[in-house]
């Protein structure tokens, strides 16, 4: 779901960009059974630390679209499997393809990489993935991508039309849920310090250090947790 919105928006951080494209990697991976033979995920990961590390951080933001840092990715991993070379990431002087053989299952493998086009890829996302998403959302939004797909090819237009629709109504949904799960985690967290602040004696050693660490990590929790602290105070000076 994640990828989704980002797919949908120019965002220009290296590491959203490339843990998107990994997440994305890994599925098509997946879907498209190009990890039945000894390639797998773990080749895939080694190759995306390989691109953090020697891509620069204009090849990620200045041209920010998924679909070609993702086939271009394959397309080095087809590179690097038919040469039977992909140098680990931490052990330098280890090849983790130097066991692939230059068999028919790897001949197979890496023609399929080959022929993934940008053209199949925004197919494949279409179809599995959003698709995916929408199936997460009420039936008004996946209704949206349901007559995307009942639609003729000859309905150029008119199916580019419904499929911005119908992802806007997907991550529009996506960050309604985000923000209600936000206030349910904050919610939770404060009944969390009410219950721990009245069964634990606390000292001011541990309220200063658990005030310091909110500082550093959410305003927001660090607020309520002092005001908290606070009340806890002036309820025992009262007991007192």
């Amino acid at each position: 779901m994640t990828s989704v919105i980002l797919m949908s928006r120019n965002y220009t951080v290296k590491q959203l960009d490339a843990s998107t494209t990994d997440c994305l990697l890994q599925r098509i991976m997946k879907t498209q059974r190009l990890t039945a033979g000894k390639l797998s995920n773990y080749h895939t990961k080694i190759m995306m630390l390989w691109a953090c590390e020697l891509k620069s951080t204009s090849w990620w933001t200045d041209n920010p679209n998924l679909v070609r840092i993702c086939v271009n990715l394959l397309h080095t991993l087809d590179a690097w499997l038919i040469d039977s070379h992909c140098r680990h990431y931490i052990i330098n002087i280890c090849n983790v393809f130097d066991t692939f053989e230059n068999s028919l299952d790897t001949q197979y493998t890496a023609n399929k990489l080959m022929l993934i086009t940008r053209q199949l890829f925004c197919k494949w996302c279409i179809s599995h993935y959003i698709h995916e998403c929408a199936q997460l959302c009420p039936g008004s939004v996946l209704s949206l991508l349901v007559d995307y797909f009942s639609r003729t090819p000859h309905d150029g237009m008119h199916r580019i039309f419904v499929l911005q629709n119908a992802l806007s109504a997907i991550v529009e949904w996506r960050l309604d849920m985000s923000r209600k799960f936000a206030c349910l985690q904050f919610f939770t967290a404060q009944l969390t310090f009410m219950t721990f602040s009245s069964r634990t004696s606390l000292t001011l050693r541990s309220c200063l250090y658990c005030i310091n660490g909110f500082a550093k990590t959410d305003q927001v929790l660090h607020a309520s947790f002092a005001a908290i602290v606070f009340l806890h105070v002036a309820y025992k000076t009262t007991q007192g």
